[in-house]
């Protein structure tokens, strides 16, 4: 941040810290990132409380293929549109990340598997 880039590329950022450490570390980015510069990120499994500080988010299935792409406030109502509802308490993070490793069925669709997901966002 020396050279005070436009954009930050951060591979695992909070790999290795506790839940409270990976909380300080991205309310520190986020500020940085309201400064006007992009924060392009990987992080596994955030908290709730950090996962409401992305403004947008990438979610992929296996192999680089896209689930989901745009606005983490939107990501909840766009899996609710395909019938996938986070139930109350659960940490949608979580259960993205379950929905898209194959954990989920789908409520009404009895041959759903996870790949599906890919072409749902094609769609």
């Amino acid at each position: 941040m020396v050279t005070d880039p436009y954009i930050l590329f951060l591979d695992e950022p909070t790999s290795g810290l506790g839940a409270t450490d990976t909380l300080v570390v991205m309310k520190a980015l986020h500020a940085v990132a309201r400064t006007q510069r992009s924060i392009v990120s990987v992080i596994h499994q955030p908290r709730y409380q950090v996962f409401m500080l992305f403004h947008d988010i990438h979610l992929l299935y296996p192999g680089g293929y896209d689930v989901f792409f745009g606005k983490a406030s939107l990501a909840e109502a766009y899996f609710n549109a395909l019938g996938f509802f986070v139930p109350s308490g659960e940490n949608p993070a979580d259960y993205f990340l379950d929905l898209i490793s194959g954990t989920i069925a789908h409520p009404t669709t009895a041959d759903f598997v996870a790949d599906d997901l890919c072409h749902m966002w094609q769609t």
